[in-house]
């Protein structure tokens, strides 16, 4: 009886390594072809499994897709409107609360920055993602909210804010050579100037 107790444990000991695989290689594809276009068989390739065991694990592309994405959540650690208030607290004044925005949120573009933009993209193509694209756009808007409200922000000062914080300026950034740090205060700099001009 022991003994076929500890072989179940192992089998769902291994069951487990192998799912785990499987997710890890679908982010990495997810990663390279996006969401909607990562290809099965390169999922299989990279977990090195075959498919059959791929399509054993996940049936659908739904559920593969689900399983990944809470994985993912679980890594990347997204904002999240509950925790926004957490961020700002003891964080007082225009520019100071405009420095943590910025860190906040381009911090999690170098966790993320192509899973946002993945999922912004692909949300049409597999409504799967419209919970995970829904709660990363709540998210990066309370810190804009959070940051900005206590300054008497207007509807359209958090309007700007939102566009100067996007993972698209953040990628902009990135790729014509600012390192994460120059990123952030080039876009506190923008911010700051948008919201005094406005």
């Amino acid at each position: 009886m022991n003994r076929r107790k500890y072989d179940m444990r192992k089998r769902a000991a291994a069951v487990e390594r192998t799912r785990r695989r499987i997710l890890e290689a679908t982010m990495a594809v997810h990663d390279e072809q996006g969401i909607a276009a990562g290809r099965w068989p390169d999922i299989a390739e990279r977990a090195g499994i075959s498919l059959a065991t791929l399509y054993r694990h996940f049936p659908t592309q739904e559920e593969l897709v689900t399983a990944c994405g809470e994985l993912t959540m679980e890594l990347v650690d997204p904002p999240a409107p509950e925790r926004a208030a957490e961020a700002f607290a003891g964080i007082e004044g225009r520019e100071a609360r405009i420095e943590r925005l910025v860190h906040e949120t381009f911090g999690f573009y170098e966790r993320a920055g192509r899973i946002v933009d993945n999922v912004r993209r692909d949300r049409l193509a597999l409504p799967v993602l419209a919970d995970a694209h829904e709660r990363l756009e709540a998210g990066l808007d309370a810190l804009v909210r959070e940051a900005l409200e206590p300054l008497g922000a207007r509807d359209r000062d958090v309007a700007l804010a939102r566009a100067l914080t996007d993972v698209r300026v953040w990628e902009a950034l990135r790729q014509r050579g600012c390192d994460a740090e120059e990123a952030v205060a080039t876009a506190c700099r923008a911010l700051v100037c948008a919201l005094e001009a406005g």
